[in-house]
């Protein structure tokens, strides 16, 4: 399952991320919780960055219900 995670990131979601100077990592796959790393650019208000990854979560879990989780691991660029 997590290389078709990964092809849907890379098809579906980091199209739209890289148009926003962003990126999104898959980590690792356990026990059905999805590790992610969400690269952004940060102007110093997080709301940007929480809203983009309520949307990721929400699209990942749509597509793979059997996803229980998806956490990020925090890796931030600072403008």
């Amino acid at each position: 399952m997590r290389r078709k995670i990964e092809s849907y990131v890379e098809e579906r979601i980091n199209p739209f991320l890289k148009t926003h100077q962003g990126l999104l990592e898959v980590v690792d796959l356990d026990n059905d919780i999805l590790i992610i790393k969400l690269i952004v650019e940060y102007d110093g208000e997080g709301k940007t960055k929480q809203t983009l990854l309520n949307s990721i979560r929400s699209a990942i879990q749509e597509k793979f219900p059997q996803v229980k989780k998806v956490v990020e691991v925090s890796s931030l660029k600072y403008s």
